[in-house]
């Protein structure tokens, strides 16, 4: 109960380099949690705009109470734009609470003076029901239009087990049904459960998504859906702002100079050099791809 008070009289502390939670969950397991209270309230030398909390949970995983106090202590950071949630396990807490994505978009939206738009759920046990809570939870929170939602314009959930309830989520959110959808860029990346063809379907009323990750999809990246993305890509009244695309086939990323052709399917963050195809192949998927990079 003294948690939240604890985590308030921290935002302006300078002194106090790590916090350690320590809780029990639902099930009666044991979880702790090690916060660098520095980075998150951004009370230092030099502010962090990105922030990596995969190695945070020294045992167990995130709960609601250990997001109430990260949200609490990044509330009056006004740096900080990148918060890594990747392997935390935060997923489970998002699936077993009723709220559902509303225990970790909550506190970390709500403040004005709070600026983080980008968050990063790789690998953080997010199942296909808790996927579903996540994304309709972000659309609802646009719908209330003051909880201060629509800060998150980049969400990388790879490596998960999202499916079906997630891909209806998804669309609901891309097609704007219950508020404007700001989300630029998504990375759903080596998700095996999820079906290309609601993902696809989801892109077709969508105005902001600019950059998507689906590389080791394996419904996502058969050649009838590329023909079938790339058709509607072509299509004079599309309305879609891609420009930026990963599959399993090429990379179109910012800053590319050449076409990244027969790219191995790599894991989010693997920043190793794919393989380059020769002159005449690349030519050939150029044509391809360029109905992706161009639109």
């Amino acid at each position: 109960e003294q948690i939240p008070t604890l985590a308030l009289a921290l935002r302006g502390n300078n002194t106090l380099k790590q916090l350690e939670l320590i809780s029990t969950s639902r099930a009666g397991g044991q979880a702790v949690v090690r916060l660098p209270v520095p980075d998150l309230n951004g009370i230092g030398s030099a502010p962090l705009t990105h922030v990596d909390l995969s190695k945070a949970c020294v045992e167990g995983s995130i709960s609601r109470i250990a997001c109430a106090t990260i949200g609490t202590l990044t509330s009056t950071n006004t740096v900080l734009e990148c918060l890594d949630l990747s392997e935390t396990g935060v997923g489970l807490a998002i699936g077993a609470e009723g709220e559902g994505g509303h225990i970790l978009f909550k506190p970390l939206c709500e403040s004005r003076d709070s600026h983080i738009s980008e968050i990063r759920l790789n690998s953080v046990q997010l199942n296909d029901k808790a996927g579903g809570k996540l994304i309709s939870a972000l659309a609802a929170g646009l719908g209330a239009g003051d909880l201060g939602y629509e800060k998150v314009m980049t969400l990388s959930l790879a490596n998960n087990d999202l499916g079906k309830q997630f891909a209806i989520a998804l669309k609901q959110l891309l097609w704007s049904e219950r508020a404007q959808c700001v989300l630029r860029s998504l990375d759903v990346s080596h998700n095996i459960a999820l079906d290309g063809f609601d993902l696809t379907l989801a892109l077709k009323r969508n105005d902001s998504l600019t950059s998507l990750d689906l590389r080791g999809v394996p419904s996502a990246n058969s050649d009838q859906m590329y023909e079938f993305l790339g058709q509607h890509l072509l299509q004079e009244d599309c309305m879609s702002r891609l420009g930026y695309l990963s599959c399993d086939a090429f990379q179109v990323v910012a800053g590319q100079t050449e076409l990244i052709h027969g790219a191995p399917s790599m894991k989010s963050g693997d920043t190793r050099e794919p393989h380059r195809a020769n002159e005449a192949d690349t030519a050939k998927e150029g044509a391809r791809a360029s109905s992706v990079g161009s639109n």
